[in-house]
């Protein structure tokens, strides 16, 4: 029984990986989706253009820490009038 259930895990883990082998191929995103909000992103780096710490930030806006680091590293070097960000 045990060699049954080994070889049918097999085939259900290479059936997994055929249909992500497939995703990836096909361009198709994999795993969570990320936070793209104009206006959350907009907010985060007007406050930090205002001086606001990462920690006044992040509790105003209620997002974690790291994601305030993230957006204005990864978003510091747009200005709030760049195409992103406008509606």
């Amino acid at each position: 029984m045990a060699a049954i259930a080994e070889l049918e895990r097999n085939i259900i883990v290479e059936r997994i990986r055929g249909g992500i082998r497939r995703a990836r191929e096909q361009g198709k995103q994999l795993g969570r989706r990320p936070l793209t909000d104009p206006n959350l992103l907009r907010t985060v780096l007007r406050m930090k253009a205002q001086g606001k710490s990462i920690r006044a930030i992040a509790e105003a806006v209620k997002v974690t820490k790291s994601f305030v680091h993230k957006t204005c590293k990864n978003c510091g070097s747009q200005t709030l009038e760049s195409p992103a960000f406008k509606n």
